[in-house]
């Protein structure tokens, strides 16, 4: 005999969320999703790991789940986090990370149509528009990313891909998410821009926040609700991620299955040599 719930109230909305599918695990997530213990209807796929992960990819669109394409610009572009082989844009220079020399001229459109042509392909969903990790709205990368969704919107919408939608990560600090005076200057750049859903993606919080920070968190992202677009909790689980949605602060939350519930840039800034290793 089952459990049958009864409900006092209105039944509940289910929070959102995004499983970020990983560079590796793919086929234990498989073996889960055949079993039905992965029930998630929205995931982020990276695009260096498309074709390895062509089959996962397929049982999700198959189940009617939402496709997400991470292109991981922000990870190429720092040194603590490049990684050669996860270089998968053919129209730059596979043997650094990149620099905004590479956006500059013609550039940013053309990294912007290669990504439509990837999108496009493999009939993905929506995009994460390329941005990078912006300590302020002074960051040279910030003007760069503003571009890059604009010209990313414009060469979806030529090459076919006009129901293809972008959503837009901003990837930033703690700190700087609680000053006022660089909210203003982000949601100044974000108000008229192409996209539909904004990413949070914040240094120092996630799975193990603690009360005050999730309350200044929440506090602090009640500013993004003026652009009237649905915020989501980007590298967020735990208890954390629950409660940043149940609170309101954010329409869903996206993390690993047991990775990716927490952001820190530090290891991205930091030279590839002197990150910890495992054992």
């Amino acid at each position: 005999m089952s459990a049958k719930i009864h409900y006092l109230t209105a039944k509940p909305e289910p929070i959102g969320h995004f499983l970020r599918i990983g560079s590796s695990g793919h086929r234990q997530l498989e073996t889960l999703h055949s079993s039905g213990r992965v029930p998630v209807d929205r995931v982020v796929a990276e695009a260096a790991s498309l074709k390895a992960q062509s089959e996962l990819l397929g049982l999700f669109r198959n189940a009617g789940a939402e496709i997400v394409l991470d292109t991981r610009i922000a990870e190429l572009s720092e040194q603590g986090s490049y990684v050669p082989s996860a270089q998968w844009l053919s129209s730059v220079n596979k043997t650094r990370p990149m620099t905004p020399r590479d956006f500059s001229a013609d550039g940013s459109r053309r990294i912007a149509v290669e990504i439509a042509t990837l999108a496009v392909a493999n009939s993905v969903d929506a995009v994460l528009a390329p941005s990078h990790f912006v300590l302020d709205a002074g960051s040279p990368w910030w003007s760069i990313d503003l571009q890059l969704c604009m010209d990313l919107r414009r060469a979806l919408d030529e090459m076919g891909g006009s129901d293809v939608r972008t959503d837009y990560s901003l990837t930033t600090t703690y700190g700087t998410l609680r000053e006022p005076e660089q909210r203003r200057a982000f949601l100044a750049g974000l108000r008229d821009l192409p996209f539909e859903n904004l990413w949070l993606r914040i240094s120092d919080f996630g799975s193990d926040a603690t009360p005050v920070a999730l309350r200044r968190y929440i506090s602090a992202v009640a500013d993004f609700h003026g652009l009237n677009r649905p915020l989501v909790g980007d590298h967020v689980g735990g208890l954390a991620g629950l409660a940043v949605a149940a609170f309101g602060a954010t329409a869903a939350i996206a993390h690993g299955l047991s990775e990716k519930e927490r952001f820190d840039v530090r290891q991205w800034l930091m030279p590839s040599r002197l990150r910890k290793k495992g054992f």
